[in-house]
Order: C-alpha cells, then sequence, then structure tokens
C-alpha cells in the first residue's frame, strides 16, 4: 500500500480506546481540531522520511500519543511545531533502529561464514533460517549459541524469566532445525 493512498483514507477523528486516553481527550478538548488540521501533513512527512506507509502510520499515531500525554500535563503553545519535532524525533529513531537491525544481520552473517571446507549453501540456509526467526527467539539463540552466555546471563540481559527463554530458545532451535531440513531436502 502507497503514501498516497493512505493520505486519501485517513480519518479525521481520533477515538478514545482507554480510559486514561479517555481522560487525555477530555483534558484536550481541542484534539479532534489538531488532528484533523496536522494528521495529513504529518502522515506525507512521515512517508516522505520513512518510504513505507503501515510504518509512517504506526509512527503518526505515536506522535499524537506524545500530544496526548504531554497536553494533558500543560497546555501546547506551538502545537504544529511539537507534533513535527516529535514527528522528526521518532522517526530519526527509527531509522536508527532500522540501520542497527541490518549492522547486526551482517554481524550475524558473518558469524555464519563457513569454516574451511565447509559447503557454503548449508551456511548461507542457516544464515537465512536464523534471520526468519522471530526477534525473541533469535536474540536467545544468538546469545546462547554465539555468546556462549548461560540462561542466568540471558535473563540477567533481557530482563525476562529464564523458563520463558527457555522456550524460546527450543522453539528457535526447533525451527532452525525444521528450516534446514527443509532447505536440504
Amino acid at each position: 500500500m502507497t503514501c498516497a493512498s493512505n493520505l486519501s483514507r485517513l480519518a479525521p477523528t481520533v477515538r478514545p480506546v482507554t480510559a486514561h486516553t479517555a481522560n487525555l481527550v477530555a483534558a484536550n478538548s481541542s484534539l479532534d481540531e489538531i488532528y484533523a488540521q496536522y494528521a495529513k501533513g504529518l502522515l506525507a512527512f512521515l512517508c516522505a522520511r520513512l518510504g513505507e506507509a503501515p510504518w509512517a502510520e504506526d509512527l503518526l499515531h505515536d506522535v499524537f500519543m506524545a500530544y496526548l500525554r504531554h497536553s494533558a500535563a500543560k497546555p501546547i503553545a506551538l502545537p504544529r511545531a511539537f507534533l513535527y519535532r516529535c514527528a522528526n524525533r521518532l522517526s530519526l529513531n527509527a531509522l536508527r533502529d532500522r540501520a542497527a537491525e541490518k549492522r547486526n544481520a551482517s554481524r550475524v552473517a558473518e558469524a555464519f561464514a563457513p569454516a574451511p571446507g565447509a559447503d557454503p549453501l548449508l551456511a548461507q540456509a542457516a544464515f537465512e533460517a536464523l534471520a526468519g526467526l522471530p526477534r525473541e527467539e533469535r536474540e536467545v539463540v544468538c546469545l546462547r549459541v554465539f555468546g556462549g552466555l548461560t540462561f542466568a546471563e540471558i535473563s540477567a540481559t533481557l530482563g525476562q524469566p529464564i523458563t520463558n527463554l527457555f522456550k524460546r530458545y527450543t522453539r528457535g532451535l526447533e525451527a532452525l532445525r525444521r528450516a534446514l531440513e527443509e532447505g536440504t531436502s
């Protein structure tokens, strides 16, 4: 879906989803006008910056949630400047995060570089299978296999219970095994 098609279907209102959000909306009666006035321009800005409509829509939501949080505490004197500053910062953070994910993927590729005499096709299949794992499972597998961390150390690193990490590790290894069996058969 393109950014242009999303601009045409952008809804001009925000409906509160939770009681907390409803209280924030009640505290700022001008939110509907602010949204109607700036949402299309913000979405166009985010689409131009990010190049992907769904990603831009997610960040647009985050921009208006930031507006709600801040305007509930004190009035915002320049709402357009505030909204575009939030959109700019959130999009830069999102782009930075995506670049970091790409760098990490290349590091994983280096880790899967075939050893001398090893089958390069099998190494490539292993890398692709690992990249295809959900992020949570991939993190645990990489920390355990490449980092050599114990589950207690992984728990301290990720701030997750050991039982959850062990389940993710097991699911990740099983998914890798299935992917490699399918790739070699």
